[in-house]
This record gives C-alpha cells, sequence and structure tokens, in this order.
C-alpha cells in the first residue's frame, strides 16, 4: 500500500511570540478517513513531547469541524536531499551521521520508530543542523509495530530495511537500516 500523499504546509505565525512556524493540516474530517485521522494525530503524540535538537518541534495541535493541524517548527532552509546534491566532504557526512543518529537514539528511547527516514524527511534548520521530521508513519514499539495489517508496505522502497519489505515488524534496526543508506548517499 503506498504512503498516504504528503498533507499540505501553510507557513504561519505564532500569535503569542510572532514567530514564524508551518501548520500541516489534514483536510478530511474523522468520518471521511478514521485511519488517516488517527495516524495525523498519532503523528503529534508520538514526537511532541521531544526536546532533542535533532527532531522537529512540534508546538501543539488542534482540530476544527473540517480539518485537523499540526503547529510545528518552520524550516525554511530545505532538505537534505538537497544538501547531497550539493556534495559534501567525508567530516561533513559524519557530522551529519551523528546528528541523525542522535535525534534516532531519542525517538528509539522514547519507543518510537520512524519507519521512512530519508533524506527528503530530513530538515535544515538556520545553522546547518539536521532535524528528523514527518512522523506520519511512525509507530510505538509498546502500541506494538507489528500493527500493520499483513500486505501492507508503508515507506519508500529505496530506504526500506529487508525485513520491513519481507513483511516483518519494523523495529529500532529498521531505521538503523535507512540511516545506513542515507549515510551512504551522503559519502
Amino acid at each position: 500500500r503506498p504512503v498516504p500523499a504528503p498533507r499540505p504546509r501553510f507557513p504561519a505565525r505564532r500569535e503569542s511570540d510572532q514567530e514564524q512556524i508551518v501548520l500541516k493540516i489534514l483536510n478530511a474530517r474523522p468520518a471521511d478517513d478514521p485511519e488517516l485521522f488517527q495516524r495525523f494525530v498519532q503523528e503529534y503524540a508520538l514526537i511532541s513531547s521531544a526536546q532533542h535538537n535533532n527532531v522537529v518541534r512540534i508546538f501543539e495541535h488542534g482540530f476544527t469541524d473540517a480539518y485537523a493541524f499540526i503547529a510545528m517548527e518552520y524550516l525554511p532552509n530545505g532538505t537534505l536531499r538537497e544538501v547531497i546534491a550539493k556534495g559534501l566532504t567525508g567530516r561533513q557526512a559524519l557530522s551529519i551521521l551523528a546528528q541523525l543518529a542522535g535525534g534516532l537514539a531519542e525517538m528509539h528511547h522514547r519507543g518510537i520508530i520512524h519507519r521512512d527516514l530519508k533524506p527528503a524527511n530530513i530538515m535544515v534548520r538556520n545553522d546547518g543542523t539536521m532535524a528528523i521530521a514527518d512522523f506520519g508513519i511512525a509507530k510505538k514499539l509498546a502500541a506494538g509495530a507489528e500493527t500493520t495489517r499483513h500486505g501492507e508496505l508503508f515507506g519508500t522502497p529505496y530506504y526500506l530495511a529487508p525485513e520491513l519489505i519481507e513483511g516483518q515488524a519494523a523495529s529500532e534496526r529498521s531505521d538503523l537500516y535507512s540511516l545506513g543508506i542515507i549515510f551512504f548517499e551522503l559519502l
């Protein structure tokens, strides 16, 4: 089953401090697609408490009659995909690897598996550091990473660990496999 299409993102400003943020909006009512709505709510729940420099900051979420939204950190400098396209030295590649490993360690410590780690889901901060983003198909280990129905495959095939392609449960090792692919691309 293909990954759900990316939800629209809109730049905005917080009223309290005028900080620029991004609103990630799900244009669907819970009754329209309960599974998609649940994944959207889960994304907020999974990463909102993370306080790591290499994980995107989530500020709040909300609902209206027509949609749900997540207010998140504004990262205007593109993705790791663009950084890779420009070329990197070995030292830069190692620095990025260390940052991503640190962000993943934080999420794994919280029992969260990303399941779609790829350069397009890694954002660049103003200071050049990386922030792992887009936890839309992440899973909480305690909830059971094996809760994906038999025959369902989520993620980007090129970055998927072999065990996921074979229909086995996701684990921290699945994210580390994806990180290894990214490191190869960095080099």
